[in-house]
């Protein structure tokens, strides 16, 4: 019967033909089949029509075939998909057909003694599956040849091929070097390839397992063949330190095998891979001694590998994004990092490519998690970085149009727009502008667009400045800060290959037209230092990983170790399934099923390895598998089937054992030789004993008749056993009696063992002193038993020889490891040691050119001052001048201005009372018709159209008034009226500024008559419109300034917005309804917001109106500052009179706008603390010297420090700035720009977020961060080293890289001392200056960016920003808190004086136990008389310096005064102050 080969079917899967033209997109096809269950995956063949759906439950495939092939009225095919593994078909050779050896036949004959006898075909070798001998007839061969063909091919294709199994063999060997551990791993992976890759789903990718950020069998293969790294290699130098090995980038090639699982890093592990590169090897490029071209291509290398991971698992997840990011900010990096290396060390180009793979990589893994409904947090960075790389192609605006909505609208892809059309328009002034007010990132990708720019503008200026002259001169320096160069040199060279020259002073550029030309060799782009890197506030690591770096994982990582201690691998569940795969072929299963299926009834199916006695001479249909070279025994058959061979004997009793046997029958009278030779060559016990309990496979009965076997012989094979001589089943006739059969070779010899041939033959024997079976079976195990004792006790040597080389070459390995680390421990002690002196001496010569340096900046300092004195002084007096001149030529002009005037008037006057003399008393103006005329009305001509048409019978068309249009609102009024408002406030108003008037109106409930009449008046007047859900007018206006106004409509009683700026209710009468809407409309105003308020009284009967009420609840109100209340006739005019009138009301009772400012943390700290509040203390230093004496004292002016943070935190979150309304958000859309151009700011740019509470926090915890610890050690020290580390262990308490701040500070202290000369002069330097190095130090090292708070994508200031008031910031300023009055200073002052009280009383009690014995009464004398002198003296140099303090505070109180004089008038005139 035939096998058929089944099909391997997807159960899960179906297949879909002729599919409409929707399901072309996926999520159409995806959205239909989801109907009928949990769609996995789907794929789309567009060409053929064809799709493949993968269900995850067998029920929703059932159900997608007998439902699913209906869509919008077509039909299409479905049907479940079949899939069958595609497979190289190996063209096998045909089993030859085996011929009998001539040789072999003639023995048969020879041993049958016939010629006719039944011949087999004959191999001479084994086959690999031959089937057991357990037929009883050579009948059965002929049925089962089919079968067994068809076992065969079927083991050959599932069996192990010799190759699998010399891999298996090296696997399981032991390995104890870096060689021997990589050729067994290499095998591991060649064998895993060959067993498992028909096991692997193609349609799949491979899911990573690696835990090592370096594959194992990687590392020892690239420290095989010396691959190994800079940053790899371990503290010797010369090997690989497993810790710090990356896996290499391989590049892909079509004769690569694919990565198997282990092989492949999943998301955590490259995590971890990147975190230790951003960690430990990117921040090393800012170092000097760092090898750029080694640290590029390292990090290239790495980072392409991790690339190359993410793409062959085809992972797409929010970690595999960050990690292709993170790529990405690398090359970004680089671009403008490296480029100005030479090309062998970095190529542009090919890191453009690089980056514009990742940033294509990105833009499907967007795509893909969009589709699963994920969103990415920096996606709308990246797309601003493919952008800003497209600048110079315009089709790229198709795909921004093709973005999510917030992704256009984010500021990243704004900016982006905004720099493509600077660049677009040659706007090259504003490209700068906008590249130095971007981040650094986006700096660098503009870094490649600048000498494209600088070519463009420079010819611009050309056409602009030399028109039609042939040059012109242009400043230099002014074209470099145009162009956006480092230094003028860089811009001389880049003039010098357009052909451009400059003056002989080398300040003006000649823009010589004629001289202009294109560079015949590119222009080579320079590092943009100040343009660019000094954008990076923050290391390389953070710059890549896009903000704080992740946790050092990576120094709890522990590189993973295939092999146990002895060497030997360890096992994995793969390996362990393949090794019992290979211990149990499948083919052994399949042939006990085929045997047990053919086995006749009555005999029991036995498997195949229980035979150890097997016919020698096999066919190709009864040969059973071949074990080894020597076999085991046979179980027992009828004595009629068993063939043996016996010692020579006498012919008669061979022939007679030959008829007993069955081959050579025997006679009745030589049976008794046969039974007692029959064991001359048959296996000792003790040895088939032990062989079979070795093998405890074969359990099987020794045969009950004793036959002739041949011995087993022991060989170096192990696990593999086959007898020499094997059963051959026949029914021959017997031999003759004059019959010879003879031997005609060796049963040992290499007939049999050898493939060769032999032949027996079966001669008399002619020697008489034969010895007896028995002995030649103890002779024979004895010479066995020594040659197993021999040979195991040469495998004992052997392995001793071995274990004692091995542990002599581990020895001098170790001796020489030792060596080799003493050495190396030895060379980095030396070089350490190097580096330090020259580490010593760049210091020294440091301070040497430090100190020239300062000395040369005094004098340039001295000098300048000098110059700025004469020069202030020269322009004064010509100020003075100039303004007595001016203020002569004014008086003049209004002497004049007002004369004429007088004359002017004195002539109108004279002029009117000459008319009056001359014309008499009453002169009529008017005729009498139109006196008459002024007294008809309207109404009298309907009146006399009604009683014509009573009396007369008649009807007339009553046609109604004609009502006049009313004319909207004239702006041009209040504007004047809102500028002179603010003129009176002494406000110094922008160039724009804003008006909001909310008009309140009653709704039918309180008003129903009439309602409509002023509804439509109003809308008429303010052209109202919907915006928003609510109706208003929002326009601008625009004279010398601009004025944006809104006026809202409100209706009922509803709240309105607290920063309006007046509101006008409108009412019938003075009832509940009225106080109601007022009340709800006020009620929600912040503290500090106030409001002026008018009220219309629309009606008839004026008298009727209480107006005294309201006035109480207006003067109740804390938010009210002034009110009117206008009553009116109800209609038109009167309507629209008092409401022009309210409106000249609320604009002249504007109010201010809130005082509050906004400023950038880091600036704002700098001002008024590194610079504001160090001078002052300063200048009052100067003034009094015990003050001067507890400023230097360290603690007591960080203590300053400390007190000055904590006021400027009271001030920054003071809450009475909530109590504030904000700004209208009606005029966000009429702003000129949404940041603001210059800083501090008024309320118009706040943020929405400042008022709330982890924002608060935030401005908390950064202003305590920037506070310092207390100097602990004792000021001053003793020598110049005490002073460097006291101040270098000083700055690590405060900064994380303390070398910068610590030489800064050493500066200012040895400013003006030597400290090798006068070191103790060090005890007078005051702690201010220092200080002030600290918090500017500080204040940069500080981190206020908001890029990784939840309030960056709200803002549009990058930093942290801080809102204040400014009268509370000014009285700050002007407050001398930090003086004379602080406690601080006040109890230093007192210790102060008690150390100089405690020193004189010690000095002069040693000046009294110093004195000798004197004439007291002379001394006295002489006292007297010095005393009287010296109190004389001192009395009038006491009062001279008493006057002269006087004098002295009497200037300074002026001085404080002009000085607050001055800074209020200034503030005034800013208008920044009342």
């Amino acid at each position: 019967m035939e096998v058929e080969e089944n099909l391997p079917i997807d159960v899960c899967k179906i297949r879909c033909v002729d599919i409409p033209d929707e399901f072309l997109k996926k999520s159409i096809a995806r959205q239909h089949f989801e109907q009928f269950g949990e769609v996995q995956h789907i794929i789309i063949k567009p060409k053929n029509k064809i799709c493949y759906v993968h269900y995850k439950h067998y029920e929703d495939v059932q159900n997608a075939l007998l439902n699913a092939s209906y869509y919008n009225g077509k039909k299409f095919s479905i049907s479940t998909h079949s899939s069958k593994p595609k497979t190289r078909r190996v063209k096998k050779d045909d089993d030859p057909d085996w011929l009998p050896d001539a040789e072999v036949q003639e023995e048969l004959d020879a041993m049958s003694s016939t010629s006719d006898r039944k011949s087999y075909n004959l191999r001479l070798e084994a086959m690999a599956v031959d089937s057991p001998p357990l037929l009883k007839s050579l009948n059965l061969v002929g049925k089962k040849t089919k079968r067994i063909e068809k076992l065969k091919s079927s083991t050959e294709k599932n069996g192990w091929t010799p190759e699998q199994l010399e891999l298996l063999n090296i696997i399981k060997q032991a390995a104890n070097t870096t060689e021997d551990r990589y050729k067994v791993l290499d095998a591991r992976d060649k064998l895993m390839r060959l067993r498992i890759k028909k096991f692997t789903n193609l349609e799949k990718a491979t899911k990573g397992t690696c835990p090592d950020m370096c594959p194992e069998k990687e590392r020892l293969q690239r420290e095989i063949q010396h691959q190994v790294a800079l940053y790899e290699q371990d503290v010797v130098g010369k090997c690989m330190n497993p810790y710090l090995a990356i896996k290499q980038y391989s590049r892909s090639s079509a004769d690569q095998e694919a990565p198997l699982p282990h092989e492949l890093r999943p998301v955590s592990v490259l995590e971890l891979s990147m975190g230790y590169l951003t960690h430990n090897i990117m921040n090393l490029c800012d170092l000097e001694d760092v090898n750029l071209a080694e640290w590029y291509h390292f990090l290239w290398d790495r980072t392409r590998s991790v690339r190359k991971d993410i793409t062959q698992q085809e992972l797409c997840c929010h970690g595999s994004v960050a990690l292709i990011e993170q790529c990405a900010r690398f090359h970004i990096h680089c671009s403008a990092r490296l480029v100005a290396e030479d090309p062998s060390v970095f190529d542009q180009k090919i890191n453009t490519e690089n980056l514009t793979k990742c940033l294509q990589t990105l833009k499907y893994m967007y795509h893909d998690l969009e589709l699963k409904g994920e969103s990415c947090a920096n996606e709308a960075e990246f797309r601003a970085y493919i952008i800003l790389l497209n600048l110079n192609d315009g089709n790229f605006m198709w795909e921004v149009q093709q973005l999510k909505l917030d992704i256009q609208k984010s500021p990243e892809v704004k900016f982006a727009l905004e720099v493509y059309s600077a660049l677009n328009k040659n706007n090259f002034v504003k490209f700068f502008k906008l590249v130095r007010s971007s981040n650094y990132l986006n700096a660098c990708i503009l870094l490649r667009y600048f000498i494209q720019v600088r070519s463009t503008a420079l010819s611009t200026i050309l056409k602009c400045y030399s028109p039609r002259t042939p040059y012109t001169l242009f400043p230099l320096l002014e074209l470099q800060q145009l162009l956006a160069f480092e230094d003028t040199s860089s811009l001389t060279e880049f003039l010098a290959s357009y052909g451009l020259y400059l003056n002989r002073d080398e300040t003006q550029v000649v823009l010589d037209r004629k001289a202009h030309q294109e560079p015949e060799i590119p222009v080579t782009l320079d590092r943009a230092v100040a343009v660019v890197e000094s954008k990076r506030t923050m290391s390389v690591g953070e710059v890549v990983c896009g903000g704080v770096l992740p946790p050092p994982h990576y120094k709890n990582y522990v590189p993973h170790n295939s092999f146990a201690e002895n060497g030997v691998l360890i096992m994995t569940d793969i390996l362990k399934e393949l090794l019992t795969e290979a211990q149990n072929p499948p083919e052994i299963v399949e042939q006990q099923k085929l045997e047990t299926v053919d086995q006749p009834d009555g005999e029991k199916s036995m498997p195949f390895w229980a035979f150890k006695n097997e016919s020698i001479f096999k066919t190709k249909a009864d040969s059973p598998p071949r074990l080894g070279i020597f076999g085991g025994s046979k179980p027992s058959e009828p004595p009629s089937k068993q063939f043996t061979f016996k010692m020579p004997v006498k012919p008669q009793s061979i022939l007679a054992q030959q008829k007993s046997m069955g081959i050579f029958p025997l006679s009745s009278n030589e049976k008794q030789f046969t039974n007692q030779a029959s064991n001359s060559f048959a296996q000792p016990p003790q040895l088939a004993t032990h062989e079979v309990e070795q093998k405890n496979l074969f359990r099987t009965e020794q045969p009950k008749q004793q036959t002739f076997n041949v011995p087993h012989f022991p060989i170096q094979k192990t696990n593999q056993n086959e007898s020499i001589m094997q059963s051959f089943f026949s029914k021959d006739p017997p031999l003759e009696k004059n019959d010879n059969v003879q031997i005609g070779g060796s049963i040992f010899g290499s007939g049999i063992f050898g493939n060769k041939k032999f032949d027996f033959a079966i001669s008399p024997p002619t020697n008489p002193n034969i010895p007896t079976p028995e002995e030649v079976d103890s002779k024979l195990a004895e010479v066995l038993r020594l040659q197993a004792e021999e040979r195991e006790r040469q495998l004992v040597e052997k392995e001793r020889e071995e274990e004692r080389e091995r542990q002599r070459q581990e020895k001098l390995r170790l001796e020489e490891l030792e060596k080799m680390k003493a050495e190396a421990l030895r060379k980095e002690y030396e070089r350490r040691e190097r580096e330090k002196q020259e580490e010593w001496e760049k210091i020294r010569i440091a301070k040497l050119m430090e100190k020239e340096r300062l000395l040369r900046i005094e004098i340039n300092k001295t000098v300048t001052e000098l110059l700025n004195d004469v020069l202030t002084k020269v322009e004064t007096i010509r100020k003075e001048e100039r303004l007595k001149e001016i203020a002569t030529n004014i008086k003049n002009f209004k002497t004049r201005l007002f004369v004429s005037l007088w004359r002017k008037k004195c002539r109108l006057n004279k002029r009117k009372r000459h008319a009056i003399d001359q014309n008499p008393v009453w002169l009529p103006a008017r005729s009498t018709y139109e006196e008459a005329k002024e007294l008809i009305t309207t109404n009298q001509n309907l009146m006399f159209q009604n009683i014509k048409r009573y009396k007369c019978g008649k009807s007339c068309e009553v046609v109604a008034p004609d009502k006049e249009p009313i004319k909207s609102i004239d702006i041009r009024h209040y504007y004047k009226i809102l500028l002179e408002s603010y003129t009176k406030m002494r406000i110094r108003l922008p160039n724009e500024f804003f008006w909001k008037v909310t008009i309140s109106l009653p709704d039918f409930k309180e008003v129903k008559i009439g309602l409509n009449v002023m509804e439509s008046v109003l809308m008429q007047y303010f052209d109202w419109k919907d915006r928003y859900g609510s109706t208003a007018r929002i326009d601008q206006y625009r004279d010398n300034k601009l004025l944006g106004y809104c006026i809202e409509k409100k209706q009922g009683a509803l709240e309105v917005d607290g920063n309006t700026n007046g509101i006008v209710f409108f009412a019938h009468e003075s009832n509940d309804y009225l106080n109601q809407r007022i009340s709800c409309a006020i009620k929600n105003f912040p503290n500090r917001a106030h409001v002026a308020v008018g009220v219309v009284f629309a009606n008839d009967n004026p008298q009727s109106i209480n107006s005294q009420k309201l006035g109480k609840l207006f003067e109740k109100n804390p938010h009210v500052v002034n009110y009117k209340v206008i009553v009116c006739q109800f209609n038109r005019s009167s309507i629209l009179s008092a409401v022009r009138e309210s409106l000249d009301f609320l604009s002249k009772n504007v109010q201010e706008p809130p005082p509050l400012e906004l400023d950038t943390l880091a600036p704002f700290i700098h001002s008024h603390l590194a610079i504001d509040l160090c001078k002052r203390m300063k200048s009052c230093s100067v003034w009094n010297s015990n003050y001067r004496k507890c400023l230097k004292c360290p603690n007591v002016v960080i203590n300053l420090y400390n007190q000055s943070v904590d006021k400027l935190k009271e001030i920054v979150l003071d809450h009475s700035c909530l109590d504030y309304s904000d700004f209208p958000i009606e005029f966000g859309t009429l702003l000129r720009e949404e940041a603001p151009e210059v800083l501090p700011c008024n309320y118009r740019y706040f943020p929405s977020f400042w008022r709330k509470a982890t924002y608060q926090t935030l401005i908390r915890k950064s202003l305590n961060s920037i506070k310092l610890p207390e100097y602990e050690t004792a000021w001053p020290p003793p020598d110049e080293s005490s002073l460097e580390k006291e101040v270098f262990a000083y700055c690590s308490k405060i900064f994380e890289n303390p070398q910068s701040a610590f030489y800064k500070i050493m500066v200012v202290i040895l400013k003006n001392y030597d400290p090798s000369s006068d070191f103790e002069r060090i005890k007078n330097i005051l702690w201010i200056d220092v200080i002030a190095v600290i918090i500017t130090e500080k204040v940069r090292e500080t981190n206020f960016f908001l890029h990784h708070t939840p309030f960056h994508a709200k803002s549009t200031f990058l930093q942290l920003f801080v809102i204040y008031n400014i009268h509370a910031l000014e009285e700050f300023k002007s407050d001398e808190w930090f003086y004379l009055d602080n406690p601080l200073v006040k109890s230093e002052m007192n210790k102060i004086s008690e150390k100089i009280h405690t020193r004189v009383t010690k000095e002069s009690k040693q000046s009294l136990n110093s004195i000798e014995e004197i004439d007291l009464d002379e001394l006295e004398k002489a006292v007297r008389m010095v005393k009287t002198d010296t109190n004389r003296s001192k009395s009038n140099e006491i009062k001279e310096l008493e006057e002269f303090m006087k004098d002295l505070e009497t200037s300074m109180d002026i001085h404080k005064q002009i000085n607050a004089t001055f800074q209020r008038t200034i503030h005034q005139a800013l208008g920044t102050n009342k």
